[in-house]
């Protein structure tokens, strides 16, 4: 079912965003940007936020507040992929999800199966900076894939050899609950970009925007086990 254009929420200006943004945050801001979904046609689709990633010279010397516009989440997080202030607000009714770094703060990921790799590298890729520099000067990006290269090969063994290993889950144990048919997912999605060397440059959630025939290959990989999924979309009920 399409939507009709009209019906699409309006979203703020990239200046009057950019403004937003820095207005809250108090620190050295190296660069704004917009990334994941709304950069597929960059607009807003009914229920849609804004993913925003501002960099800034230090993180714990900086402070983010947008006082009452804030709805939902402000919360520092650290963990084993680094640390990160993740925030939600609303410019002009529109939510806008904030994450802050600064170029040091995310750290390598401690599992090779993770799909870290190919999201954050195409986050540098893809990220488009409404203030500042790119995300792919500030974050590092050269160094980066240059790690990514050296542990390529030993990722895609791995890979290759989990979703054997899921396969087998499946079969053996019968199994057909969305669980385990997103675990296959994942594992396929990761093995096709890094046999492609392809980084995911859109959103998660749109593994075929990365790996055009995904569907394609992951219903293969899906009757390896015996299994076959079928996707459809139901008109919504009219009032």
């Amino acid at each position: 079912m399409s939507v009709s254009p009209e019906l699409f929420p309006i979203a703020p200006s990239h200046d009057r965003l950019a403004t937003f943004l820095l207005g809250g945050v108090s620190g050295e801001v190296q660069s704004v940007s917009i990334i994941g979904s709304y950069l597929i046609d960059h607009r807003l689709r009914p229920g849609s936020d804004i993913d925003t990633v501002i960099v800034v010279d230090d993180l714990e010397a900086t402070r983010a507040s947008f006082g009452d516009k804030i709805f939902y989440k402000n919360t520092l997080i650290e963990d084993s992929q680094g640390r990160r202030q993740e925030m939600n607000a609303k410019l002009d009714g529109v939510p806008v999800d904030i994450t802050i770094i600064d170029p040091d703060s995310t750290n390598p990921p401690n599992n090779p199966l993770t799909d870290y790799y190919e999201n954050f590298l195409g986050l540098c890729l893809s990220g488009y900076p409404i203030y500042g520099r790119s995300l792919k000067e500030v974050l590092k990006y050269n160094e980066r894939v240059k790690h990514y290269d050296t542990i390529r090969d030993m990722r895609l063994r791995l890979v290759e050899e989990k979703i054997a290993l899921t396969k087998q889950k499946i079969t053996d144990q019968q199994r057909d609950d969305l669980h385990i048919i997103y675990e296959l997912e994942r594992y396929v999605f990761i093995r096709e970009c890094i046999a492609r060397r392809v980084f995911n440059t859109l959103s998660i959630k749109h593994p075929e925007k990365s790996v055009p025939d995904f569907n394609a290959i992951f219903e293969q990989d899906l009757a390896d086990c015996g299994l076959m999924v079928a996707v459809s979309r139901t008109a919504a009920p009219t009032a």
